[in-house]
């Protein structure tokens, strides 16, 4: 069955995740590839394959991930709401936090709307400790926004001198994929 939904695959997977990656009402696949359970082996591009709803997948690897590769332990697929000025996380429960440098973006019309912003891949460079001790997003690597909704700068209002200092919040919705690194010692 899964070869004919999906294909043959080859990598070594250590973790399966169901979501609605598209937000189309269709449970679509995330594989977190690479490595081996003792140590973390050969680097290898974790897969998405998106739902159509009828038994068939369509694989949409390179527009969720574009070229990534690493050793995945796992993947966390949820909703979360930004900052206005970088791109960082706080988790709610234990106050732990990541922020990050977009490494990579994509508008490719056929999973980007034409009035969203665009899917966006932000590569960890600070996590830190929350204030009671919480490590949940210390081991977080990449952070994809996937799925945007609204978002882009408005096309009037700029156009003059006075308007020049002039600022819009503009609303957006998007679902955030955190990725960490499989790890090396199963006691980490």
């Amino acid at each position: 069955m899964t070869r004919s939904a999906i294909g043959r695959t080859a990598e070594w997977t250590n973790k399966v995740e169901a979501a609605d990656i598209d937000v189309d009402g269709d449970v679509d696949l995330l594989f977190a590839n690479g490595g081996e359970y003792e140590h973390a082996g050969r680097p290898e591009a974790s897969r998405v394959f998106l739902n159509h709803g009828d038994a068939t997948f369509t694989e949409a690897t390179r527009q969720v991930f574009g070229g990534m590769v690493g050793a995945l332990e796992g993947l966390l697929v949820g909703r979360l709401v930004p900052t206005l000025r970088e791109p960082s996380w706080q988790d709610s429960r234990d106050t732990s936090a990541v922020w990050g440098l977009p490494i990579a973006s994509s508008s490719d019309p056929a999973f980007v709307a034409p009035d969203a912003i665009p899917w966006l891949l932000v590569e960890a460079f600070v996590v830190g400790d929350g204030p009671t001790g919480g490590t949940r997003l210390v081991i977080t690597r990449y952070i994809q926004r996937v799925n945007t909704a609204g978002g882009l700068a408005p096309s009037d209002g700029c156009a003059t001198p006075g308007e020049l200092k002039k600022r819009a919040l503009v609303p957006y919705e998007a679902d955030y994929v955190f990725y960490r690194e499989k790890r090396t010692n199963r006691r980490d």
